[in-house]
């Protein structure tokens, strides 16, 4: 599973790549929930448009759900709580999952529907500062 499709130029080159692999495998649409400039992803009123293309668009790789990494100087229930009701509005289109909530915020991800954690760091410790 991909979880940071953040583009439909990556889901074409993806979809593309899966189907050159035989690859049947899942993504989630990455979603820019808090409006950060320093994150990628789709703010919330592009997924009509990427839901329409996906619509219009056979795609090999299957579409998972959202996925979101919220505002670490925000509450993060907020993010969640957004990128839940996006899912709601998007689930036939775009999938049914929720990928959010990593090794500090998934017991909220967890809370607010998350059907995917990613806990690294809590697996595997803190990153080495560089």
């Amino acid at each position: 599973v991909i979880h940071s499709v953040d583009s439909i130029r990556l889901l074409d080159e993806i979809d593309q790549q899966a189907r050159n692999l035989k690859w049947a495998g899942g993504v989630f649409v990455q979603v820019n929930i808090d409006g950060e400039e320093s994150k990628g992803g789709f703010v919330a009123e592009d997924l009509d448009a990427l839901a329409a293309r996906v619509a219009s668009h056979p795609y090999h790789v299957r579409l998972m759900g959202l996925m979101c990494i919220p505002d670490p100087a925000k509450d993060p229930n907020s993010g969640f709580s957004k990128l839940r009701q996006l899912r709601d509005r998007f689930a036939g289109q775009l999938g049914a999952g929720l990928s959010m909530g990593m090794s500090t915020d998934y017991p909220s991800a967890i809370a607010n529907g998350s059907t995917m954690i990613r806990l690294g760091s809590a697996i595997f410790g803190e990153r080495e500062k560089k």
